[in-house]
């Protein structure tokens, strides 16, 4: 097992990119509707996809890695 798999939370890239989504995505969507953009929840969903599918598959790696490393 890698010393990527065994970081604790709050070390890893996956934690900070779940805590910064929402703020940035607030920010971006009141910059939007300040200069008058509609925005939609397709828009807000457009915006935070991006960093669900990052967290996600972040996680089946880190999964698939410990489940390989583990003797049977």
């Amino acid at each position: 097992m890698t010393d990527n798999a065994k970081k604790p939370g709050i070390k890893t890239s996956e934690f900070w990119v779940g805590v910064l989504t929402a703020p940035v995505v607030a920010i971006i969507v009141a910059i939007m509707s300040h200069f008058g953009f509609n925005v939609t929840e397709e828009t807000i969903i457009s915006l935070v996809s991006p960093a669900i599918a990052y967290i996600a598959s972040r996680g089946f790696n880190k999964s698939a890695e410990i489940k390989a490393q583990k003797p049977e």
